[in-house]
């Protein structure tokens, strides 16, 4: 093709100068022009540079190499996706990117980026996914967009593993420790971040510090029950909760109540039931872990054990939804946490071994029982109870009273090695 720049070569390549005004600031041939061109003088029998230049056409291989140098003569103008960015300054030249977009500043546009927040495009797991695209780039099952299953991943790439899904590993665990109690117990182990990670917490639920247990453990999946109590009260391992403080009034002794959790039991009451099944009270951070679930990071977080949906009355019996707890497990898996334990919000608060501490400073990275350096003399419940708002039922929350308290709204549940007879 010959375009307006061949015909430019072509005049100048006869010896002529273009018909252009002598003394014109456009006359490439004028000296006085700041981008003047070297133009051979005309020979005698030239002629004249007004005239029209000779209708002699030009050879093919002059047009030829004309057309490849017009060709070759980048067009600082062009270009080529029609996004209002020149290709030459263009860093997505194929793909429109009008802003020039680049999310993780490596020069290569988001439109045009395979990995536009970071990372190596990498398929390590044949999954058919890059891995700056996969979470867990480790399971060829774990992409975005997958459906939450009970695998301690982050299925859908959303910083929380497991939200969508009650991972249910609890069974059966008859005539515990040969007290003839049937439970339900449900295995956790797996470490966490503990505590609070938003911008709201309260300084008791900081710093947000990383968990590792030694081995797993199992908790009860149900609140203890008036019913359980009664047993360890016939048994005579356990101290009868007759009694209320606060003007409260104890669930044990009145009919119709069996199945609901047992109140009005101090915390050396609970530990005593709890021993006599042969396992204990669970530890701060056993409980905070089995409310929570699994954790893909650190960045993970969720208010409530269910995951970030409100408090409802169908979720969690609290503030409004009645003036004492009801059956223990009633809303079965509506207000389960991932793990499969039930009511770990609302219903009633639970005794844990912990005494309290104003924050985490120094907290087991063990996930042990805290039990040194305590802010005087009161224990911890966690979970929040019947006559609480919705702010007490959410996971970090942690609430301190006094060990020998017997209160209507605090009852417990207790941890058991996963091998238990």
């Amino acid at each position: 093709m010959v375009n307006r720049f061949s015909f430019v070569i072509m005049g100048l390549s006869f010896g002529g100068c273009l018909s252009i005004p002598d003394g014109s600031r456009d006359n490439p041939c004028d000296p006085a022009y700041a981008g003047a061109l070297s133009c051979a003088e005309a020979d005698a029998g030239a002629p004249d540079a007004d005239a029209p230049p000779p209708d002699a056409a030009p050879d093919a291989a002059t047009d030829a190499a004309a057309d490849a140098a017009a060709d070759a003569a980048p067009d600082a103008a062009f270009d080529g996706d029609a996004d209002g960015v020149p290709d030459e300054a263009d860093n997505c030249p194929s793909a429109p990117n009008p802003g020039q977009v680049d999310a993780d500043a490596d020069g290569e546009g988001d439109a045009c980026d395979p990995c536009p927040r970071g990372g190596e495009a990498v398929d390590a797991d044949a999954d058919g996914v890059l891995a700056c695209d996969d979470c867990d780039d480790g399971d060829a099952q774990v992409f975005p967009g997958a459906a939450e299953v009970c695998n301690a991943r982050d299925d859908d790439c959303d910083s929380a593993a497991d939200e969508d899904a009650v991972c249910v590993r609890c069974a059966p665990a008859p005539d515990v420790n040969g007290t003839g109690l049937d439970v339900e117990l449900c295995t956790v182990g797996e470490g966490f971040w503990m505590g609070c990670a938003g911008d709201t917490c309260a300084a008791t639920e900081r710093p947000r510090h990383r968990v590792d247990f030694a081995a797993p453990f199992a908790l009860m999946r149900r609140e203890v029950t008036v019913n359980d109590y009664v047993a360890c009260v016939t048994a005579g391992a356990c101290t009868a909760a007759d009694r209320c403080d606060l003007g409260g009034r104890p669930n044990y002794g009145q009919v119709g109540v069996g199945g609901q959790p047992i109140v009005c039991a101090d915390r050396t009451m609970a530990a005593a039931f709890c021993a006599w099944l042969g396992g204990a009270l669970p530890s701060e951070a056993e409980w905070e872990a089995a409310a929570r679930g699994p954790m893909a990071d650190e960045a993970a977080d969720w208010s409530y054990p269910w995951g970030d949906a409100p408090a409802t009355c169908q979720r969690a019996r609290f503030e409004g939804c009645g003036a004492a707890p009801q059956r223990a497990g009633l809303l079965g898996d509506a207000g389960a946490s991932p793990f499969g334990l039930y009511d770990m919000a609302g219903n009633v608060a639970e005794w844990v071994a912990d005494c309290a501490h104003p924050d985490y400073e120094g907290a087991p990275a063990s996930g042990a029982a805290w039990t040194d350096a305590c802010a005087g003399t009161a224990g911890i419940a966690r979970g929040g109870g019947h006559a609480d708002p919705a702010a007490r039922l959410r996971i970090t929350d942690r609430r301190s009273v006094q060990p020998a308290a017997r209160l209507d709204y605090v009852g417990f549940r207790c941890r058991l090695p996963v091998d238990i007879d």
